[in-house]
């Protein structure tokens, strides 16, 4: 395969739905599944990952808001489309002409997207979002007598309102080992046999992320929601699960430029790494507007060049960077270089050296890196 750019990422389809079918497949008989597909899939582009992945069978797909909702609409995504995070209350008309669904979170925005849905006629999709414990949007819930059910009732009585679905979002379950997730779990069906109890029921009731449905598929109720997974990592590193996914993403480059360096020579800005000898470097055009973090620079990071483990020279600049490549005798402009991916440097790797996360590494590759897609073992253009 040869390709003309600089940087690119290969995004492996098959390795998605391998990814989604095998956790499916673990999940109690009739379980629904929300694929996540916020952030661009996780880098992985949102459109082309919906379309396979409705084409797999999945019932939901979760974002983060209406633009990214209005973008599988435009696709043409039919599958439910559920917002997690905040909408503007000024867009109800919108969320309810593309059939995307909201999540609502606390009686203020219940009130104020109610108003709009009724000034403009429409009936909207909600999910009621419970904190169970994340501290972050929802209602919150400690115990039945809490006065916080007393505002979910009301935001659940507005008749321009669909109750959809009413979840929560655990936010150990990847790491905990003293049963919290399982308090939580029993707090949010608190929540829900309260609220049934006062006449409001939901036709979807979901809480497990990909670290519940891993750890806890007990907890599966009607739905689970799949993020992380999907995209070949664990939610932790240390979280046991016999579960190990496949590599859905390649990130790579090429070398753009060989050099010898002399003794003394300093490499990258600021002069912070100087030649201890004469020695061959290779400059990459890869850098942080790639979303290669700079914080990569001189804290051990490999590079794999030719199947060789090489380190990263010097500080990483904005489109470039610079390695050693002293060892590796047969190297040439041209050749290909695996930032992370499916060939010896995992995700999980990289963001181990960079003390940060495999979300977050693959969320920030940039826009500017195009993505290839290898479906049936073919690659295909974006």
């Amino acid at each position: 395969m040869n390709f003309n750019d600089r940087t690119w990422a290969e995004v492996d389809l098959d390795a998605i739905e391998y990814n989604y079918r095998t956790v499916r497949s673990s999940l109690p008989k009739g379980t629904k599944t929300c694929c996540v597909v916020k952030g661009n899939a996780y880098g992985h582009g949102a459109v082309r990952v919906a379309k396979h992945l409705s084409a797999a069978g999945a019932d939901f797909f979760a974002v983060s808001n209406i633009d990214e909702a209005l973008i599988l609409r435009r696709a043409g995504i039919k599958a439910k489309i559920v917002v997690l995070g905040y909408t503007p209350p000024t867009r109800a008309a919108e969320l309810a002409a593309n059939n995307i669904s909201q999540c609502v979170f606390s009686s203020e925005y219940a009130k104020n997207l109610a108003s709009y849905a009724e000034d403009t006629g429409v009936n909207l999709a909600v999910h009621m979002k419970i904190d169970t414990g994340m501290g972050r949007l929802g209602f919150i819930f400690r115990h039945s007598a809490d006065e916080s059910l007393e505002e979910l009732c009301e935001a659940c009585s507005y008749s321009c309102f669909i109750l959809e679905g009413i979840f929560t979002h655990f936010p150990t379950a990847d790491e905990e080992t003293n049963g919290e997730t399982a308090e939580r779990f029993e707090r949010f069906c608190e929540v829900i046999n309260s609220l049934s109890a006062r006449g409001y029921s939901f036709e979807i009731r979901h809480c497990a992320n990909s670290a519940t449905s891993l750890r806890y598929p007990e907890f599966s109720l009607d739905m689970v929601r799949l993020g992380i997974v999907l995209y070949g990592a664990l939610p932790a590193d240390s979280m046991q699960t016999d579960f190990k996914p496949r590599t859905t993403m390649s990130l790579r480059t090429v070398v753009s430029n060989i050099k010898i360096a002399r003794k003394g020579d300093t490499i990258g800005y600021g002069g912070t790494f100087v030649a201890p000898k004469d020695m061959k470097i290779a400059t990459l055009p890869l850098g942080y507007a790639d979303g290669f973090l700079r914080t990569n620079s001189d804290n051990g990071t490999p590079i794999l060049i030719k199947g060789r483990r090489c380190s990263i020279l010097g500080r990483i600049c904005m489109d470039q960077l610079m390695v050693d490549v002293d060892d590796i005798s047969d190297i040439s402009v041209g050749d290909v270089v695996t930032v992370f991916g499916d060939d010896g440097i995992s995700v999980s790797e990289l963001a181990h050296c960079d003390k940060t996360i495999p979300y977050e590494i693959l969320c920030m590759i940039g826009a500017r890196v195009p993505r290839y897609y290898r479906k049936d073992g073919k690659v295909e253009n974006p």
